[in-house]
């Protein structure tokens, strides 16, 4: 089994949404508790989460994730990869990006993906649905100067487009890869978890 850090993007400034919507609470528990969850019952060997210096659930976050804190949030996610990736331990081969309002990404899912890119030779392992890559993606350690090279609000996308032959996609439910930007995707997210007996 290959050793995967992963790498919780959670320093936006929730623009879209009206507030925090990271502290957003549902079912007594917060959004981003939902994803810390989830990434800490995974089998990820490095649990490393980017927040902003005015995040204010830092009480929240379990004693064994990495907090990284990124100042220049502003200037969009790519930043946020930038410093997380910065932060990874020498002893992984790669990290997965996973976003900080995508609560329904499950350790199923993560487990998946890391045990995917262990048996292939695939430099990036990911989630692709509806003809189109989706977070979270697994970056092998040889794309790391990349990553930090990535600039704006645009993610890591191009670099899978631009070496495609080297990613391995996995295909999985639509409704997984949903991520909270607007008040009205809370209400999506409660029908679902209402759906999977969540609450």
């Amino acid at each position: 089994m290959k050793m995967v850090s992963g790498i919780i993007l959670a320093a936006g400034l929730s623009t879209r949404f009206n507030g925090n919507k990271l502290m957003f609470e549902i079912k007594h528990k917060k959004l981003i508790e939902y994803v810390m969850e989830n990434v800490n019952k995974s089998q990820l060997y490095e649990k490393i989460i980017v927040i902003n210096g005015m995040s204010d659930f830092k009480k929240l976050i379990p004693e064994n994730f990495k907090v990284v804190i990124n100042n220049n949030h502003s200037s969009g996610m790519s930043s946020s990869i930038k410093i997380g990736i910065e932060n990874v331990s020498g002893n992984s081969d790669g990290a997965m990006i996973i976003l900080g309002d995508a609560p329904l990404i499950t350790k199923e899912i993560i487990d998946k993906l890391i045990d995917e890119y262990s048996v292939h030779d695939a430099g990036m392992t990911g989630v692709y649905h509806n003809g189109d890559v989706r977070n979270p993606v697994i970056f092998s350690r040889k794309y790391f100067g990349e990553l930090k090279g990535i600039t704006g609000d645009r993610g890591a996308k191009t670099i899978v487009k631009r070496y495609s032959d080297d990613f391995f996609k996995i295909d999985i439910g639509g409704e997984y890869l949903m991520d909270i930007d607007m008040d009205e995707d809370i209400i999506r997210f409660e029908n679902i978890l209402r759906k999977n007996n969540k609450i």
